[in-house]
C-alpha cells in the first residue's frame, strides 16, 4: 500500500520507521488544528530554507505521526517542526515573538525565513490558535497593574485618592439623595450648581464650606461636557459622610497618565481634569475614581464633623 495512504488508514509502518504518535492517538479537533498548523509552519520554513523533501508537503503529515515533546533535533526535519512549534505556543501564549527568535539565538537562514513565516500568518484571522490561555493571562495581567496603580496612588496621596471598582460605587450612593441633576449640555452647569447649593443649604453647613463644595461641583460638572457626556451629578447624605457624585459616559481615564493627572499640581492634557483634581485632594477628605472605556465616576467624600448632620435617619 501507499506509505502516505496507509499512514492517514492507520495501517503497519514499515518496521525501521518509527512511528511514537498516529491519527489515531489525536483525539480532540482542538489538538488536530494545532498539530496541523505546525506541520504547515515547519513545511513553509523548509521551503523557505531549500530542503527538497518539503516540495512535496512531507512534514504536513510527518507532523501528524510524530510526538512533538520528543523530537530528534539533529535531524533537519525534526528542527523545523521544534522551531514550528516554538512559534505557535509563542503565538498562543501571547509571547513577544520576535524576542523570542532573536534569543533562540538561529542561524541566519532560520532566523530570516521563521521571521517571514511568522509575518504570514500573524495576521491570517482564518488560522486557528487556542489563545485562551493568553486571555487569562492578560486579564490576570491588567488586573495587576490596576492593584498597582491603585495602591501607590493611595499611599502617594497620604491615603485621599483611591481607585475603585464599580461595584464598590453602591456603598457610596446608598443614603439620602439630596440632589439629582443631569448635565448634558451647557446650560445645566449653573442649573445643577444652583441646585446642589439649595441642597447644602438646606444642611445648615457654612457659607464657607458650602462655597468650597459648590467650587469643587462646579469644576467637575464643567470637565464632563469638556472631556466626555451624559453627566450626572448626585449628592447623597449618610450618617458618615456627604458624598457628592459625577458620573460620566466618556472615555475614560489612561492609567499610564492618572498619576500625573491626579498627583501633579497644574498638570493639564486634553484628557486630564487640568486643576480639578488638586482641588478635590486639597479640600475632600477622600477623592474616589471608577474609570473604564463605558466613562467615569468621581466621588468626593465630605466626612461629616461632630454634631452635623444629627438629624439624619
Amino acid at each position: 500500500m501507499n506509505p502516505l495512504l496507509n499512514r492517514l488508514l492507520g495501517g503497519k509502518e514499515r518496521q525501521n520507521v518509527q512511528q511514537p504518535q498516529t491519527l489515531e492517538t489525536i483525539d480532540s479537533l482542538q489538538l488536530h488544528q494545532r498539530v496541523s498548523i505546525v506541520g504547515w509552519i515547519a513545511n513553509k520554513l523548509g521551503q523557505l530554507i531549500g530542503v527538497e523533501s518539503c516540495n512535496n508537503g512531507r512534514l504536513l503529515i510527518e507532523a501528524l505521526n510524530k510526538e512533538l515533546t520528543n523530537l530528534n533535533l539533529d535531524k533537519q526535519e525534526d528542527y523545523l517542526l521544534y522551531l514550528a512549534d516554538q512559534l505557535v505556543s509563542w503565538i498562543e501564549n501571547g509571547d513577544d515573538v520576535y524576542f523570542n527568535i532573536q534569543m533562540l539565538e538561529l542561524e541566519a537562514k532560520y532566523h530570516r525565513n521563521l521571521l517571514e513565516v511568522y509575518e504570514i500568518i500573524k495576521t491570517d484571522e482564518s488560522i486557528y490558535f487556542n489563545k485562551k490561555n493568553f486571555e487569562a493571562k492578560e486579564i490576570c495581567l491588567e488586573e495587576e497593574i490596576w492593584r498597582i496603580y491603585r495602591d501607590v496612588m493611595h499611599a502617594a496621596s497620604q491615603r485621599k485618592f483611591l481607585l475603585i471598582k464599580e461595584e464598590e460605587l453602591e456603598s457610596y450612593k446608598s443614603g439620602q439623595v439630596l440632589c439629582v441633576e443631569p448635565v448634558l449640555e451647557k446650560q445645566d452647569i449653573p442649573k445643577a450648581r444652583n441646585k446642589a447649593k439649595e441642597a447644602l443649604q438646606c444642611l445648615g453647613l457654612s457659607q464657607s464650606k458650602i462655597s468650597s463644595y459648590i467650587l469643587l461641583i462646579s469644576e467637575g460638572i464643567t470637565n464632563v461636557l469638556k472631556h466626555a457626556r451624559d453627566g450626572r451629578l448626585l449628592l447623597v447624605q449618610t450618617k458618615q459622610s456627604l458624598n457628592v457624585i459625577i458620573e460620566d459616559k466618556g472615555p475614560g481615564f489612561p492609567l499610564k497618565i492618572l498619576p500625573y493627572t491626579v498627583l501633579t499640581e497644574g498638570y493639564s492634557t486634553k484628557k486630564s481634569l487640568g486643576q480639578g483634581f488638586t482641588l478635590m485632594l486639597k479640600l475632600a477628605n477622600k477623592v474616589l475614581l471608577k474609570t473604564s472605556k463605558e466613562g467615569s465616576t468621581v466621588v468626593l467624600v465630605f466626612e461629616n464633623e461632630a454634631g452635623e448632620n444629627d438629624g439624619f435617619e
